[in-house]
């Protein structure tokens, strides 16, 4: 486990719930959510979320995060996604927040094989990210690379 992975619920810039101070759970449900088209992990507990206080959403399912912020840049619902993925939109305004935060936390990990400890380039690239965290000065209580 590397570091929690903030997520963000975005809009695009016209979208009526990037205007609001609060926003509530019912007032997400009247809105389609994108998702990538995996629904797994962060995004099925969105919708899990979203369907507790009623009927599971309809969904638009995209091939890819890109496709998820172009449809939300051209108007086309909302979508939790890590803030990492769309600070540039965010920045540009080409994308808003909505002003909900998720009841939950999501970490970025990494995971290998057990034989790949002995692979040099396994071993380089491992260093590498444990090195990039430390001089963030993020702690990494899980991530050991013995």
């Amino acid at each position: 486990m590397l570091r929690p992975e903030p997520l963000v619920l975005v809009g695009g810039p016209e979208h009526p719930l990037t205007s609001f101070s609060e926003v509530s759970v019912e007032q997400l449900r009247t809105c389609a959510p994108l998702c990538v088209d995996r629904l797994d992990g962060f995004q099925a507990r969105f919708v899990r979320r979203l369907a507790d206080v009623g009927q599971p959403p309809r969904l638009l399912t995209l091939g890819s995060i890109d496709a998820v912020k172009q449809s939300l840049i051209a108007g086309f619902g909302i979508a939790l996604l890590p803030v990492v993925t769309v600070a540039d939109e965010l920045a540009s305004g080409r994308l808003r927040r909505v002003n909900w935060l998720p009841p939950f936390e999501v970490y970025a990990q990494l995971a290998w094989r057990g034989d790949l400890r002995c692979n040099s380039a396994f071993r380089a690239m491992f260093d590498a990210v444990i090195q990039v965290f430390d001089e963030r000065g993020r702690p990494l209580p899980y991530a050991t690379g013995a």
